[in-house]
């Protein structure tokens, strides 16, 4: 509720001036969800073909907006740390905003 309040003390400039971004892992190889997976197909439903690897592999991908202009997606392997997540920022996110950015003082 504070954070609703605060963002309700600025005006619509006021978003254009932050960096918005968001990750999301996917795993490359899940095994069925068995409430998901749902076969409708006139060969058996019930034959399972397994699918998943041992600890399955997995990448996130980031992504970001500025200026209402979105970043290049960043793709991530394996774990990230705080050291990976620097690398990308120094490396792809803030020449990325230099590039695109209109204003100064961005909030991130």
């Amino acid at each position: 509720m504070d954070s609703c309040e605060f963002w309700l003390t600025h005006d619509e400039e006021w978003f254009e001036r932050v960096l918005w971004s968001d990750e999301k892992w996917f795993v490359l190889h899940p095994s069925p969800n068995m409430k998901n997976t749902v076969c409708w197909s006139p060969e058996n439903p019930n034959k399972l073909v397994p699918c998943k690897k041992a600890q399955g592999q997995k990448v996130m991908a980031w992504v970001g907006v500025v200026d209402g202009k979105c970043l290049p997606v960043h793709w991530f392997t394996g774990s990230v740390n705080s050291d990976a997540y620097l690398e990308m920022l120094q490396t792809v996110v803030w020449p990325a905003v230099r590039a695109r950015a209109t204003r100064h003082q961005y909030w991130f």
